[in-house]
């Protein structure tokens, strides 16, 4: 299944300064700040992380997502040409 699983490419400047991808914007709302003086003042991906070896059907990320519905437990979504970058999920 990991073969499954294509890059995704774009533009630096506009991912980091307008992320698109629910899990790109979780992983740069985890970094604390140098104001940060607890962890309770970042956020942190909740959900249940899944097993490399045996990813579950439909989108990879769909058990961390606070966004994911139904569509995304059981469709992988397609990558798709956005704002200049290539972004796979079923909000787009």
């Amino acid at each position: 299944m990991l073969q499954d699983i294509k890059l995704k490419y774009g533009d630096k400047e506009k991912i980091f300064s307008n992320p698109i991808h629910p899990y790109t914007k979780g992983l740069f709302n985890s970094i604390p700040e140098l104001t940060t003086k607890t962890k309770e003042e970042f956020s942190v991906l909740s959900g249940d992380v899944p097993d490399p070896i045996e990813l579950p059907g439909g989108c990879f990320f769909h058990s961390r997502c606070k966004y994911a519905e139904d569509i995304c437990l059981r469709e992988k979504p397609e990558l798709k040409k956005i704002e200049g970058r290539e972004v796979a999920c079923h909000l787009y």
